[in-house]
Order: structure tokens, then C-alpha cells, then sequence
């Protein structure tokens, strides 16, 4: 859908530039167009910006700027706020310029897995079970647990039921870690323990995760694994000591698309 190496207005208008009578693209026309549509959005980026250099989540709010310059008058959203912050900046830009083009007359299909979203934006909710469909009801006839029964085909008595797990013994540990977005991080994770590491876009928690696995340098401080202590230069190393990675951009850094899936996956 994207392209990294153009531009942000390059790609939202990709194939479709305002060309002047020459047939040359009116630059100009190009990236006012863009800014329209990126201060709509909230995107502080300038249109020239080098696509590849936003984060992830900054590209999908380019994607949702590109479907938006079509002036459509149906506009599908698959997961729009998949790749965005569960908070109240990118995820809320977006749902301001949803009930905006609601406003206007167009309609709005918005897929979403977060439950929560369905009330906050949508009229009508449409429930799909194993490809068939299940039911269509007024948002304002429904509440969370109807929706979760008209999904699995029963009641849940508790969604996220707890399981008491014993925690063993200090398996990864880090001291005064320092990189690339990351300052002085020090955590230590137990066996049979999960442990959250949440921020807004931008905070540290990508380059954090991939200097633990040796994808970026760490600058200073001690990692230790199962008590010893370890030196991870690259993922190789990462790997060699036991620590997978599944990365944030599953698609650009998690997959080589032109290799097989046996490859990919050995």
C-alpha cells in the first residue's frame, strides 16, 4: 500500500498527481493538498518527509490520509487503529475524522477487534462468526457482553479469567540499559511471569525490545540471563541464548516476503 522511499504526499497521491498543461506534476498543488489532508489527521510531519522514516503507526495514518483524498462515499476501515496507540492521540485524530466524514454524508465500514471502539464511533454493529453472519442491531441496543455472546455463541462468565501460574526463578534481568530511544532500563522477568511494557508512540518500547535482541546496539549496562550475564551484539546472539522476537512491523521486519514460508519460518 505504501512505498517507503517517496514522499508522504507522494504516496497519498501516488498515480493520481495534478499534472499542469505540460503534463508536469504541479509540485505545489502536490503538497498543499497533503497538509490539508495530514492537519486533518494531526499528522506533524511535513508532506516532503521520507515515508520510510515515519513509525509505524505515523504510516497508517498516511494510508488513512490516502483513502481519504479519494473523496469517496464509502470508505472501508480494516482495523484502522490496529498499528496506533490505545490512547487518546492518534486513535481519537482518527475517530474526530470518522464522525467527520460520517457528518458529511458518507458511510463508514469500520472492522475492529476492540470492542470498546464499536460504542464509541459506530451506529450499527454487524457480528461475523466462522464467515456467516450472526445479527445486526442499533449500538444503542447492545453492551459489551451481548456482543462477546452474539460472537463465541455463548455467554462468558469472565473474559480474561486468571490463572495463578508459580513464578520461578529470575530469567532475564537488565541493569541501567542504555540505546537508541532507551535510558537507564533496568526490569527483572521470572519464569511463568508476563510482563507489560506500554508507552505512546515514540517512548522507547521498540528500541528497547530490539536492543534485548541484539537488532540495535546498547551503549551501556548489563544484561543477564538466568543469573549469568551475557553479551548480545546481534540477533544471532539473541537467538543462540534463547530469546525469540516477534517484531512490531511484522510485514518489513518480520518476514522475508520473497523467501518461502519454510525459510521465513526456520
Amino acid at each position: 500500500n505504501l512505498i517507503p522511499e517517496l514522499s508522504i504526499a507522494e504516496n497519498i497521491f501516488l498515480g493520481r498527481e495534478p499534472l499542469g498543461a505540460l503534463g508536469k506534476i504541479r509540485w505545489s498543488a502536490l503538497y498543499a493538498e497533503a497538509q490539508r489532508l495530514l492537519d486533518k489527521l494531526g499528522v506533524k510531519h511535513a508532506p516532503q518527509t521520507r515515508l520510510g522514516d515515519l513509525s509505524i503507526g505515523e504510516q497508517q495514518m498516511v494510508e488513512i490520509a490516502k483513502a481519504i483524498s479519494f473523496e469517496s462515499k464509502v470508505i472501508i476501515m480494516d482495523e484502522p487503529t490496529a498499528a496506533l496507540t490505545d490512547t487518546e492521540t492518534e486513535t481519537e485524530r482518527l475517530f474526530s475524522v470518522v464522525r467527520e466524514l460520517r457528518n458529511e454524508g458518507r458511510g463508514i465500514v469500520y472492522i475492529s477487534h476492540r470492542l470498546r471502539e464499536i460504542f464509541q464511533i459506530c451506529d450499527d454493529v454487524t457480528v461475523l462468526r466462522d464467515g456467516r453472519f450472526i445479527g445486526e442491531r442499533p449500538v444503542s441496543e447492545l453492551n459489551e457482553d451481548g456482543i462477546i455472546e452474539m460472537m463465541v455463541g455463548r455467554k462468558l462468565d469472565e473474559q480474561y479469567p486468571r490463572i495463578p501460574v508459580k513464578q520461578g526463578r529470575i530469567s532475564l534481568a537488565l541493569q541501567g540499559l542504555c540505546g537508541a530511544g532507551s535510558h537507564d532500563i533496568s526490569f527483572e522477568l521470572k519464569e511463568g511471569e508476563i510482563l507489560g511494557i506500554s508507552g505512546l508512540v515514540g517512548s522507547g518500547r521498540t528500541e528497547l525490545a530490539r536492543a534485548i535482541f541484539g537488532a540495535d546496539p546498547i551503549d551501556s549496562g548489563t544484561v543477564y540471563l538466568e543469573g549469568k550475564k551475557v553479551k548480545i551484539h546481534s540477533p544471532i546472539d539473541a537467538i543462540h541464548n534463547g530469546i525469540g522476537f516477534l517484531t512490531e512491523d511484522r510485514k518489513g521486519q518480520g518476514l522475508v516476503l520473497i523467501q518461502s514460508v519454510q525459510n521465513n519460518i526456520t
